[in-house]
């Protein structure tokens, strides 16, 4: 058996706007890899195969006033990542490699000058 968990990153509204200006490019904020504060199972399947057929590839990215929200799905079996698209406010932004996506950041600071 095989799971698909999704991970859920919180970030501090303060402390994400420091990191998005710290390091661009990133849409974590951050050049290392982050400790999700949630991880849940979303689906049991028979083999990575199958798991892999089925994962959700986006990135969801949510900023309110008091936090940034980003939740993804990998399988905790694979050193592989699957997502390769970030949902930011609707639209949709390619990653190119751990979370790293410059028209994305681009549109998070420009969002962010409300929070600034």
């Amino acid at each position: 058996m095989t799971t698909i968990n999704r991970a859920v990153i919180r970030i501090e509204i303060e402390d994400y706007v420091s990191a998005i200006q710290n390091n661009y490019g990133y849409i974590d904020g951050s050049d290392y890899f982050l400790v999700p504060a949630e991880d849940r199972v979303v689906s049991v399947c028979e083999t990575v195969e199958e798991a892999e057929a089925e994962i959700d590839q986006t990135i969801y990215l949510t900023i309110t006033e008091n936090e940034a929200v980003l939740e993804y799905e990998y399988i905790p079996e694979s050193e592989k990542i699957y997502f390769n698209t970030v949902d930011f406010m609707g639209k949709v932004y390619d990653v190119e490699s751990d979370m790293y996506s410059e028209p994305c950041h681009e549109a998070i600071k420009e969002y962010l000058k409300a929070f600034i």
